[in-house]
């Protein structure tokens, strides 16, 4: 009994530091190396499109599109 409350508390402790790191990439860094020239070409790539019912839906398409 003494080694299951233990273990649980080693389980809980590892889940607990695990979830406490700093991420390895910010948000607003460039996606890629050529987001800058994509963007300064291009414009801003768009991240959304609305589907039929309003709903934002990933914009594949448009961002796939050569």
């Amino acid at each position: 009994m003494i080694r299951i409350a233990f273990l649980l508390l080693f389980l809980a402790s590892i889940l607990l530091m695990a979830g406490c790191y700093r991420p390895l990439f910010e948000e607003k860094l460039p996606r890629h190396q050529y987001s800058e020239y994509d963007e300064a070409r291009h414009g801003p790539q768009p991240t959304e499109d609305p589907d039929v019912f309003g709903n934002p839906t990933p914009a594949l398409q448009r961002r796939l599109d050569p």
